[in-house]
């Protein structure tokens, strides 16, 4: 049997009731998320005109906060495509990626359509997750130059819309995962890091194509059998080593563990390469009294891998995001990282600029030991007075390894949700969502985020 028909073997046997409560509990934690960092990207003055423009086509699909239904289409580019504006969505360490970022877009976007359940969506969002994870851990990484986002996750988006799409049958799954495999796309790394806001298509372009590739397999379109092996993971993977794609498939031909269960939760609005830096600053300024007009320089050392995500002199909030620089000057002249502090007009402040003059970003080779099972950082501030203080992070909060409380990650997407439709608005949203999963038609849920919004609309 090949590795494709053994992952689709493995998808088309998910299912929610078989399902361990953690899993359970982080495919809802994940969707959740998800749902808040679009809705807070949306709020985005300069991504709002690219989804207005993209609006035009009625169905039945939801955009959080716009009143009246879209194309399952122009939906699933718009929110996909939103949650990457603040750079807080989630993340899988080892398959490096966003594939619930992908994912939950799409399904959510089905369901209206079809009056999919919620153990029909999650079943699905399980099963193309830990397709698409697998495939990003068999590729170790992408080729210099590509970025991660619509490569390997809409694969894994494929899967998922295939499984709802067909109940879970094994030769839809794997036709799917064949046909997405030979026209993912081949996004350049550099856009996000040097602020090209035509990044925010990128997830949007790739789940769509991995949902197309469904309805493909669902029509009966033929894909050519190892396109996976042959084609994909060759272009491109940094190492691609195709006996991984199996791992954790046991001889019944089920999942013997979940990387659902490793995936991590962006915390801080930026790159997840800087969530080591960022935490170990956070955690220097909780413990000591430090002032901006009091630090001598900075240096921050890290590993080889971020440095390609780095940007020393970022032109626009986006390319902030991807600069350490950058967001250990603002942390530290606004006393906070977050969607509020991360701004360009705070980028562009005299007090911000002049800081960032004194950061240095070098490359510790000794670091490297704890990459990419970790964000490995050290953040060393040197005082005017002489005196130094250090940091080292290796795994950052959010991430399997330093999971972030549950009751902290609900609070972090009532906070996201909060900033498109208020608290009152939230608390229905949350409570639709949590309605849902017990059985309630999702048609509460997406009535709850066509409400008002407080941004663009």
């Amino acid at each position: 049997m090949t590795s494709v028909r053994m992952l689709a073997r493995a998808a088309s046997r998910t299912r929610w009731e078989s399902l361990t409560d953690g899993v359970r509990h982080q495919a809802a934690d994940l969707f959740l998320d998800t749902l808040g960092v679009c809705a807070a990207g949306l709020n985005d003055q300069g991504y709002w005109p690219f989804a207005k423009r993209m609006a035009i086509e009625a169905g039945m699909a939801t955009v959080p906060g716009v009143e009246t239904g879209l194309s399952i289409h122009a939906a699933v580019l718009i929110n996909c495509g939103a949650t990457t504006v603040l750079q807080l969505q989630d993340g899988h360490r080892m398959a490096r990626g966003h594939p619930a970022s992908h994912i939950a877009p799409s399904l959510l976007a089905l369901a209206e359509s079809n009056g999919a359940d919620s153990k029909a969506i999650f079943s699905a969002m399980v099963a193309g997750y830990e397709v698409g994870a697998r495939i990003g851990i068999a590729l170790d990484g992408v080729k210099e130059l590509l970025h991660d986002t619509g490569t390997w996750s809409s694969i894994g988006t494929a899967a998922a819309t295939a499984h709802l799409l067909s109940n879970g049958q094994e030769e839809t799954i794997a036709d799917s995962i064949e046909s997405a495999a030979a026209v993912a796309l081949m996004p350049y790394r550099d856009l996000p890091v040097q602020g090209a806001t035509s990044h925010h298509l990128y997830i949007g372009l790739g789940a769509i194509s991995g949902l197309t590739a469904a309805h493909g397999a669902m029509a009966g379109l033929k894909p050519l059998e190892g396109t996976l092996e042959r084609f994909f993971g060759p272009r491109s993977g940094a190492a691609f080593n195709a006996r991984k794609l199996t791992d954790g498939i046991d001889e019944s031909g089920e999942w013997s563990s979940f990387e659902i269960e490793n995936a991590y939760f962006k915390i801080h609005p930026t790159c997840a390469h800087l969530h080591g830096a960022n935490d170990a600053l956070l955690s220097l300024m909780q413990r000591h009294d430090i002032k901006a007009g009091a630090i001598g320089r900075v240096e921050i050392a890290t590993y080889g891998a971020s440095l390609a995500f780095d940007n020393a002199t970022p032109v626009n909030v986006l390319a902030a995001r991807f600069s350490q620089a950058a967001c250990a000057a603002i942390a530290l002249t606004y006393g906070s990282l977050d969607e509020k502090t991360l701004t360009d007009e705070n980028l562009c402040s005299p007090a911000v600029q002049s800081l960032m003059k004194r950061v240095s970003v070098v490359h510790d080779p000794a670091l490297e030991l704890n990459y990419p099972a970790g964000r490995p950082t050290r953040v060393s501030i040197m005082l005017e007075d002489g005196n130094a203080l250090s940091e080292t992070v290796v795994y950052p909060l959010g991430d399997h390894t330093n999971p972030a409380p549950r009751d902290m990650l609900r609070r972090k997407a009532a906070r996201l949700l909060a900033s498109r439709f208020g608290e009152d608005n939230t608390d229905t949203i949350i409570s639709a969502f949590e309605n849902y999963l017990l059985g309630n038609p999702i048609g509460e849920l997406t009535a709850a985020l066509r409400s008002p919004a407080h941004g663009p609309a």
